[in-house]
């Protein structure tokens, strides 16, 4: 499975980060930003894990000095379409707009890609 994590801005609990980690295998791909918050907290914690059950990470970080109008709107279009998730698991606590641009282009793709937030993504996996 390939998975897409996305974090609103400044997202930091570690009990969900776990949650989600501890259900995924070693078979599953990871596809993540890598900005603070989330994405340095699933990078850091990744590592902890043994290679046994670790999960490959795909890193896509915004190009700003690139595209500084909209780098964090095309990084999320390449994390769809480059990373070919079948699940976005979104960690949030009200309205974020960079989830709103994730399921935009999700929702553009041939494939289905599967909408969770974090508790129903676990609750799903664990059935």
């Amino acid at each position: 499975m390939i998975v897409l994590l996305h974090g609103e801005p400044g997202w930091n609990r570690w009990p969900p980060i776990r949650k989600v980690f501890d259900v995924l295998t070693r078979h599953d791909t990871v596809v993540y930003d890598g900005a603070r918050g989330l994405g340095s907290m699933a990078e850091f914690y990744v590592m902890t894990l043994k290679a046994t059950k670790r999960p490959t990470m795909e890193l896509h970080r915004a190009e700003w000095p690139k595209y500084p109008e909209d780098a964090d709107t095309r990084r999320n279009q390449r994390m769809v379409l480059v990373g070919n998730p079948s699940a976005i698991v979104l960690f949030r606590d009200g309205p974020d707009g960079g989830a709103d641009d994730l399921i935009a282009v999700a929702e553009k793709v041939p494939q289905r890609i599967t909408v969770y937030e974090w508790e129903d993504f676990v609750e799903t996996m664990q059935r």
